[in-house]
Order: C-alpha cells, then sequence, then structure tokens
C-alpha cells in the first residue's frame, strides 16, 4: 500500500470484479483510446500461455485508478526455455501521477514491484518489454529500485513490413521468391 496527499492506493492482483474499472482506465487514462470487453479478454485473458498477471491499482474508494499487463511468455536462455513476461500498458490516473517519476515511491513503480515480486512466486523468472524511449532512462533505474538485485540491458530493434513491396525491391534476382 502507499500513501498519496489524500488517498491510500492499495496494488494487487487483477480480479474479474475489476474489468468495468480497467475498461474505463483505458478509456479515460490511457492516451490510446478506449478497448472493449472483448479486445481485453483476447489480449489478456486468453492468450497462447494463459491468462496475464495484470497488477492493478485501487485507491480507497475501490476506484482503479492503475494497471500494468504482464503476458507470459517463454525464452530461450543458455539452450534452457523458461517462463518469461512481457510487460505493457502501464496506465496510472492523472489523479495519482506524482510529479518525480524517479521516485522510489512513484505507483508506477510500485505496480512494477507488486508484479515482479507476484511473478517470481509464480516461478517466472524473465521480465522483458518493449518501451518507448523516453522509458528507457527510467528503466535503467530499476536496479536502484528493485528490492532484490537486478539487471537491466536494453538492445536495438527493426521492424520489416513484409506487406510492402518496396520491401523486397531491391532484392537481387536470385534471391525473389517466385510466386
Amino acid at each position: 500500500m502507499m500513501e498519496t496527499s489524500t488517498e491510500q492506493i492499495t496494488y494487487r492482483l487483477f480480479e474479474e470484479k475489476d474489468r468495468e474499472g480497467i475498461l474505463d482506465l483505458w478509456k479515460e487514462e490511457s492516451g490510446w483510446g478506449a478497448i472493449t470487453a472483448e479486445q481485453f479478454d483476447t489480449w489478456f485473458l486468453n492468450t497462447p500461455y494463459g491468462k496475464c498477471l495484470i497488477v492493478v491499482a485501487e485507491n480507497d474508494h475501490d476506484k482503479i485508478v492503475g494497471q500494468i499487463i504482464y503476458s507470459p511468455s517463454r525464452m530461450m536462455v543458455d539452450g534452457q526455455e523458461i517462463k518469461a513476461l512481457r510487460g505493457s500498458s502501464p496506465i496510472l490516473s492523472s489523479d495519482f501521477r506524482m510529479k518525480n517519476i524517479r521516485d522510489y515511491n512513484h505507483p508506477a513503480f510500485a505496480m512494477m514491484r507488486v508484479g515482479f515480486d507476484i511473478a517470481h512466486e509464480q516461478g517466472y523468472q524473465c521480465v522483458y518489454g518493449f518501451p518507448a524511449y523516453g522509458w528507457l532512462g527510467l528503466l535503467r533505474l530499476f536496479p536502484r529500485i528493485m528490492p532484490n538485485p537486478s539487471d537491466t540491458a536494453s538492445y536495438d530493434c527493426f521492424a520489416i513490413s513484409l506487406d510492402d513491396p518496396r520491401t523486397f525491391s531491391s532484392f537481387d534476382e536470385e534471391y525473389k521468391i517466385m510466386v
């Protein structure tokens, strides 16, 4: 639990009763727009590796004021398959955004820490993400704000459209696939 100027925030795992509150949070606070109940179910409850670990932040009036999603995945490390989570969709009500996000007690980091603790208890071994570029500096603070020793690493990434014919226009003829 964390104290703000006038309210308390409790951090916990998603329960079915939180569905409407999360949908409202997406609509009102995400900046990405609303999602439907069907999208929520498909994206977060019915994934190929099972239900996502969803951490919610709830104020003292039982209103969902934050969330972060951890989607289950698998990863190969040194030839061994491990359980992994992909962190995404951190949303926090503007009423609870503190000016200094580098503060250890910021609700965004509190949601992450609770998620990491639950993930560890459930046997997950790694959390990864594809954050917006502006978040990279903050994510490098993790070793200082996490209760357990942790390492962070970032890697360049690229994307190539396979639908755009220009992608293949510069290939030599011998590499083109004939249909």
